[in-house]
This record gives structure tokens, sequence and C-alpha cells, in this order.
């Protein structure tokens, strides 16, 4: 409670959770506190429940630093994903809730910890259609990217999603159409399917969606600074003739006027060529 109230305790905190001798007794202290905290986020003043946010933020974060401190987050895992996601259907501001599960998402990826994606795994045949429906309501740019992140960001590995592949298309389409951030990360996840996946058991999955899939990765062939062109051109040469069994559904280039006199130029993507033609000394 003094923390809510004081911001500027949080060092002493961050001091526990960072001492190899008392990190893994404070934190499941801790922890154990702030999930029965849950449904105060989103109620709660802004400045409060960011300091509810940081301080899981700084559990998570021991389990990063400190892996023995594993089991600490293990009982509390299905808690803290079931109930951010009840909590946030039911709220009028979500985005707490969200920012809860994209920070416990960061800090428990990478492979490392296997006990917890064994108590993430019953999770996901609810987890991953409750974000794609919440996505599909958001109000707000932000907010429906968060909701992308995570889709993209479950802390599972590739084997336990391969039943949940043909819902994964759906956030990878719209991630190819966001913001610069989420673009690298569709492109990386995509990537990462195409090398890992037998092309019989991934091209059923991306049939009913590779008309939208190759218009979006088509959009990022472009040229520097923009970042993304060499990946996407890279996921389309691992793509292989796939990726013109689409073709001939694109939409037609769109046709601006030149520039001179001469005939109208097509653009792609709605950016002009850029080359005119001067006919004015032909005959």
């Amino acid at each position: 409670e003094r923390v809510r109230a004081n911001s500027s305790m949080l060092t002493i905190l961050q001091h526990f959770l960072a001492n190899s001798n008392v990190s893994r007794p404070f934190a499941e202290i801790l922890l154990s506190l702030l999930v029965g905290k849950l449904p105060e986020l989103s109620a709660a003043p802004e400045a409060e429940a960011a300091t509810l946010l940081r301080l899981f933020k700084l559990v998570f974060g021991s389990i990063t630093l400190f892996p023995e401190n594993e089991p600490v987050l293990r009982p509390h895992l299905a808690t803290i994903v079931t109930s951010a996601l009840r909590y946030a259907s039911a709220s009028p501001s979500p985005a707490h809730y969200y920012s809860l599960l994209r920070a416990l998402f960061k800090s428990i990826g990478g492979g490392k910890f296997e006990s917890l994606y064994k108590e993430f795994l019953p999770l996901l045949p609810s987890l991953l259609p409750g974000l794609i429906h919440a996505h599909a309501r958001a109000r707000t740019r932000a907010l429906r990217e968060v909701l992308l992140e995570l889709c993209l960001t479950l802390p599972a590995r590739l084997s336990a999603l391969l039943p949940f592949l043909h819902l994964l298309m759906e956030p990878v389409r719209h991630a190819l159409r966001a913001s610069s951030e989420q673009v690298g990360l569709a492109l990386r996840t995509l990537e990462f399917w195409v090398d890992h996946l037998h092309p019989d058991f991934l091209q059923p999955r991306m049939g009913p969606h590779m008309r939208h899939l190759m218009a979006a990765l088509t959009r990022q062939l472009r040229p520097q600074p923009y970042p993304y062109g060499p990946t996407a051109l890279r996921v389309l040469g691992k793509l292989g003739g796939r990726n013109r069994t689409e073709l001939h559904t694109r939409p037609p280039f769109e046709v601006a006027p030149s520039v001179s006199s001469g005939a109208p130029l097509p653009t792609a993507g709605g950016h002009s060529l850029g080359v005119g033609v001067d006919s004015g000394g032909v005959p």
C-alpha cells in the first residue's frame, strides 16, 4: 500500500528482487499479493494502475534474471492469464490487462522455461480465439496493435502452436498492414514458419489467406530506407511457386496521369513511378 502511494519506494522492492539471496521468497510473497489485486487494475487511478503493472514487471523480470525463480510463477500463470482476459472483456478500459499479458509473454518467451510452457499449453484453445475476438472489437489502433503482438508472441513452442496455425494466419495478415514494429514481427513469424514447416503442412493452412498475405507482402516491397523490403522479398522467395498462385486475383494497377502530355503510367501501391513521357518534340 505504501508503494502505491509513493512509487519511489519501488526501488526498495527492486533491490530485493535483484538480490539472489532473497529474490525467490520475496517474489513468492509479492506475486501472491499482486494476483489478488488483479480486479483493481482497471478501476484504480492511472498512477496506481501503473505502479501495479510495474510491480508485476519487476516480478516477471526476476524470473528472467534468476531462472530458479520459475516455480514462483508456475502456480499463478493460469490465474494471471485467464483473469486478465476475463477482466479485460468486461472493462471499458482493458489496456492495462493486455499490457500485463504483454509483459508476461516477453519475460517467459525465448524457450528457456519449459515447465511454464507446459502450464501455458492448456490455455491456448481459449486464449488465442479470445485475443483475436478482442482485436476485432478494439476501438483504438494502439490497442489493436498490442493484441496483434500478443497473438504473435505466445510463449509456446512451434509444435504446440501447430493446431492453431490456421487461426494465427489472420493476426499475421493484419500485422503486415499495421505499424512498422508489427510488420517486422509478422515477417519474422511468417519466415520462421516457412523455414521450419513442410510445405505440404503449411500450404493448406495458408491457402484461405494466401490472397491477402500475398497482397500484404507485395506492399512491403519498397526500396531503402524502408527496412522491411528485403525481408519481404526473402519470404516471397522462400515461398517459391506458392507466391504466384494468387497473382491472377491481384487488383489492377492504379493509373495516374503522367507529368506531361504523354501516356498515363501505372503506379504500384498508389505511388507514382516518377517517369514522365514528353512528346512535345515528336511530330
